[in-house]
């Protein structure tokens, strides 16, 4: 694999996620959003693994980011708000999706 071939990276994640080799996977999903930090599908996975690994308050954060790169991203929000409630943050949570 070429070192700087982001989506074989962000696959490799992917790969390693399924396997539940967490720590590999993030690692991959790190690398390729070092080489390009606006992609979208290696940050979503990302922060589905820092949940995994317990680490809400930095997939929060990764979300955020997310959002801060593309606002229409659907996944970033549903795991923002997962993560939140995970957190006991529920009122920060609610005010993303209210309801009229």
């Amino acid at each position: 694999m070429q070192p700087n071939h982001i989506k074989a990276l962000n696959n490799r994640g992917a790969v390693m996620e399924a396997l539940n080799r967490l720590p590999e996977a993030l690692e991959s999903y790190n690398q390729a959003l070092a080489i390009a930090p606006d992609f979208t599908e290696p940050r979503n996975n990302r922060g589905r693994v820092l949940i995994g690994l317990d680490r809400a308050e930095e997939a929060i954060e990764n979300f955020t980011s997310a959002l801060k790169v593309n606002p229409h991203n659907a996944e970033a929000w549903y795991q923002r708000a997962r993560c939140l409630l995970e957190i006991s943050r529920d009122q920060e949570a609610s005010r993303l999706f209210p309801v009229e």
